[in-house]
């Protein structure tokens, strides 16, 4: 499964990325000014060998401006986590270090500080990490996203499908997938925002720069939903 897996994903990724970049064109949403940033897994071997395969499915990226409106791009968000300075980023640090307890079985009291261990951060090269919107945008997430989930739905789920994630972690996107991934109609499993769908377990939660609890329970409680309802 791992060598089946790592070509698809190889040659998967690189079509994706292509179908990025058409249908920003196609949409009218590049220009000379503003290109997409292209998302998925930075270290495709790492990734297939993982158990349990995790993807994060967060909002959008940010570049820069241009007379007050967002520009940049073409650029892939995994290379990011190859920048000197990539560990100071507050989501960043959260995922990793979710990451890092679920891969160790350590909890927030028991893990060494990312910014002394940055190695942590660039261990999300394993990760899948998409934008539900594939363009720059401003530094803040409008409330209603449901315009850009529109336009990148079928490329969302193509890059699913193609991933195979066993776990699916939703920051502050859930909602938007929910009935699209045949949800619409279950509740969550004990009582919390954990769903099952065939063999993946997806978690709905916060963005991981939520400000509703410590950085610590919000850590810990990810981590501890992985635990008791991943089935390994």
């Amino acid at each position: 499964m791992p060598n089946i897996l790592f070509k698809n994903i190889t040659d998967g990724q690189r079509n994706i990325e292509n179908k990025i970049y058409t249908l920003a064109k196609n949409k009218g949403l590049s220009s000379e000014e503003i290109e997409p940033i292209p998302d998925g897994v930075g270290d495709i071997k790492a990734y297939c060998e993982s158990s349990p395969r995790i993807m994060w499915i967060l909002k959008e990226a940010y570049d820069n401006y241009v007379e007050d409106k967002p520009a940049g791009g073409e650029w892939n968000l995994y290379d990011e986590f190859d920048n000197e300075n990539v560990w100071t980023i507050p989501t960043w640090q959260v995922i990793a270090y979710i990451v890092y307890g679920v891969r160790n079985e350590k909890h927030w009291t028991d893990m060494p500080w990312v910014s002394e261990n940055t190695s942590m951060v660039k261990d999300l090269k394993s990760v899948a990490i998409l934008n539900m919107s594939k363009m720059p945008a401003y530094s803040s997430s409008p409330t209603d996203m449901t315009p850009q989930y529109e336009i990148w739905r079928s490329i969302l789920f193509e890059q699913i499908e193609l991933y195979k994630p066993n776990i699916i972690c939703f920051g502050g996107t859930f909602k938007y997938f929910k009935k699209d991934l045949g949800l619409s109609d279950s509740e969550p499993i004990d009582g919390a925002r954990v769903y099952k769908r065939k063999s993946q377990l997806l978690l709905d939660l916060y963005h991981p720069q939520q400000r509703t609890i410590s950085r610590g329970d919000y850590v810990d409680n990810v981590i501890d939903c992985i635990a008791k309802w991943y089935n390994h």
